[in-house]
């Protein structure tokens, strides 16, 4: 995942070099819910600093018993504020970190572009491409022929996404 405080620094850089990988990339989205959050935030911080020198202040005044009633209202108001904020917090939160991880790395300066896989250069190649005589077969299509893995009955013994390996399976993952 990239460095958000990088892009933040020089988001036009990052928005052309992403471009190159998918061209409609836009940082700017990215960009606005991250300043709604970091001013949430900023609010939210504020709001515990008073409900923190509320505190002190009411502590004070039942120590030398005085009346606290407008300062305990006024605590129970910044609760509900923060209390509201969270929420909104944890949200926006969830959805910077989606869009986030949606991005793909940064190209490397000195891998050549093409603008589709057609024009991409091919560097180096290792060994020979295998040519097979049988068509191929993805994970499921194996599983459901060969019966490698159970996926509902190791979410049952260790939680989801993690498949109870069978017979041949176990043997392949233990080998």
């Amino acid at each position: 995942m990239l460095d958000f405080k990088e892009i933040r620094k020089d988001p036009a850089t990052f928005e052309q070099k992403l471009k190159t990988k998918i061209p409609e990339t836009s940082l700017s989205p990215l960009l606005e819910l991250d300043e709604k959050l970091r001013s949430l935030k900023t609010e939210v911080e504020k709001l515990k600093s008073q409900k923190n020198a509320a505190s002190k202040e009411i502590g004070y005044k039942k120590q030398k018993k005085e009346d606290a009633t407008q300062l305990l209202q006024e605590m129970s108001s910044l609760n509900e504020q923060i209390s509201c904020l969270d929420p909104k917090i944890h949200e926006l939160e969830e959805s910077f970190l989606k869009k986030l991880c949606m991005l793909p790395n940064l190209p490397m300066e000195e891998i050549p572009f093409g603008l589709d896989p057609k024009e991409n250069v091919c560097i180096k190649m290792v060994g020979e491409k295998p040519s097979f005589s049988f068509p191929f077969r993805n994970h499921v299509e194996l599983n459901e022929k060969l019966h490698l893995f159970d996926f509902p009955r190791g979410a049952k013994v260790s939680g989801s996404g993690w498949p109870l390996y069978k017979g041949i399976g176990a043997r392949i993952e233990w080998a």
